[in-house]
């Protein structure tokens, strides 16, 4: 692997993994040096903390986001004015789904993902606060290491004003061998927090969707984050070999010819590679190797020119946040992308749901179960949940006061489905009373899910010894008439 010092340039021993100055043609051991460099050319290395976040951002994407702004200002507020407020309501539902979505991927990563500390992973913090060093951003976002099920890259989010980067194992264990690729991977997502994407997105949307400029402005974005990650890198040829790695995988880069690779770049300009790339947000990734090969060279990167006729073509196309491609494996990519967001976001909704609807249930038993008490204590029995709702009717509490306080709600003595629980009243045996002709020697009360595992998990149910007791498996506590003795009680 080849590394960098201050005072020069080293590259590390296959056979015992010591660093061995480039001057020297073999180690100790008797290895030899690698014969072909990943880079063509000499390499340009800058000392630490000479590159400025000017000299990182691509030339256009200040341009590009001046322009979405005059765009998207008049957009916006032509809306507020034009629905006299309305879309303020719009845009807080839309906030508010936001919410419940975000914090669902949020919510996976600190209770599934490992978060990156100095007591946890401290090689991969080490680097994290090196590179925010380097880059000037202070504090240093929170980091976590999520598994990635095959998927072999890194992201950044951002909740409520709290910035997060996520590594996926799979391309920390790839590039084991060689650490200084993964700098790459955490500069590049720094890059999107130091230059506030995601805080400016919403405010840019009416652009973004522009053709041409939208999807122009999410390429320069992507240019200027791969700046950011090679400027994290101590070796150039780490940035190159990690980008490289996207697209020969968690083994294969290993082997790989990055110049070759680099040059597949003048295949590109073709009318057919020139229109796809136009509509997508990202750049080929042989142009992204090729510009960050020349960039730790010092030259200009050798881009052909993109076809004429395909500017005219993606004109009329609106940018629709893909990949380059925007073909069959564009969609693929996109259909996987939210296949994983839904499969962290879904169930972390539904569980939210489910116990919202239980602690709702819980808090209704307890309520029925209170006022039965308070019923009985006036009537001498336990009365039907009608007589609780109201008192003064015939054949509930003699003289009862119809502008007395009720025992119930009517909505809880209303039975059937409320938050997605079935409720079932099973009445005791008759004790009638002088104050209470239709009086109770006991109840039972239940809940059931309406839909097992979709609206509840679990079932419960109360009587008038002021135990409620619940079942895992959602079965009817009252189905025998009466509360089990050894029923799971809950604490």
């Amino acid at each position: 692997m080849a590394t960098t010092t201050e005072t020069g340039r080293y590259w590390r021993c296959a056979s015992c993994g010591k660093h061995v100055p480039e001057r020297l043609d073999r180690c100790r051991c008797g290895a030899g040096r690698p014969e072909h460099p990943v880079l063509k050319g000499p390499a340009v290395y800058q000392p630490r903390g000479q590159s400025t976040a000017d000299d990182l951002v691509y030339p256009n994407e200040r341009s590009l986001f001046a322009i979405g702004l005059v765009v998207s200002l008049p957009v916006w507020l032509l809306l507020v004015v034009g629905t006299l407020g309305l879309a303020f309501v719009y845009a807080l539902l839309f906030f508010v789904f936001y919410l419940f979505a975000q914090s669902g991927l949020i919510a996976h990563l600190k209770g599934t993902g490992v978060r990156i500390s100095p007591q946890q992973f401290p090689d991969l913090h080490q680097r994290l606060t090196t590179c925010c060093a380097k880059l000037g951003i202070d504090p240093v976002p929170e980091a976590y290491l999520l598994h990635g099920d095959g998927a072999f890259n890194a992201f950044a989010t951002r909740f409520l004003g709290r910035d997060f980067v996520v590594l996926l194992s799979d391309v920390v264990d790839a590039l084991e061998n060689r650490p200084g690729a993964i700098d790459f991977y955490l500069g590049h997502e720094l890059g999107h927090v130091h230059r506030r994407h995601l805080l400016w997105s919403p405010v840019l949307l009416p652009a973004n969707v522009l053709p041409l400029i939208g999807a122009a402005y999410h390429r320069a974005r992507e240019a200027t984050c791969d700046n950011y990650g090679a400027a994290c890198c101590e070796d150039p040829e780490d940035a190159v070999v990690g980008l490289s790695a996207l697209a020969a995988g968690g083994k294969r880069w290993k082997s790989l010819a990055v110049t070759e690779y680099a040059a597949q770049t003048a295949e590109t300009g073709g009318f057919w590679m020139s229109f796809h790339e136009l509509v997508s947000d990202y750049p080929w990734l042989v142009k992204r190797v090729e510009r960050l090969a020349a960039r730790a060279q010092g030259r200009p990167p050798s881009l052909p020119s993109r076809h004429p006729l395909a500017y005219l073509f993606a004109l009329f196309v609106p940018r629709l946040g893909m990949g380059a491609g925007g073909g069959i494996g564009t969609m693929l990519l996109v259909v996987a992308v939210i296949g994983v967001v839904a499969a962290i976001a879904i169930p972390s909704l539904l569980r939210a749901r489910v116990s919202a609807n239980e602690a709702a249930t819980i808090g209704d038993l307890r309520t029925v179960i209170s006022a039965q008490a308070a019923y009985a204590s006036a009537a001498g029995s336990y009365g039907y949940l009608q007589c609780l709702a109201e008192p003064s009717a015939p054949g509930c509490i003699a003289n009862y006061s119809p502008d007395a306080p009720t025992f119930l709600d009517r909505e809880l003595a209303t039975l059937g489905t409320k938050s997605g629980y079935v409720r079932s009243f099973v009445p005791g045996a008759a004790a009638p009373t002088p104050s209470n002709p239709n009086g109770l020697d006991g109840y039972c009360i239940s809940a059931v899910p309406a839909q097992p595992d979709q609206t509840g998990v679990r079932s419960f149910a109360g009587d008038g010894s002021g135990r409620i007791c619940f079942d895992p498996g959602a079965a009817d506590l009252c189905s025998n008439g009466s509360l089990p003795l050894d029923c799971a009680v809950l604490r």
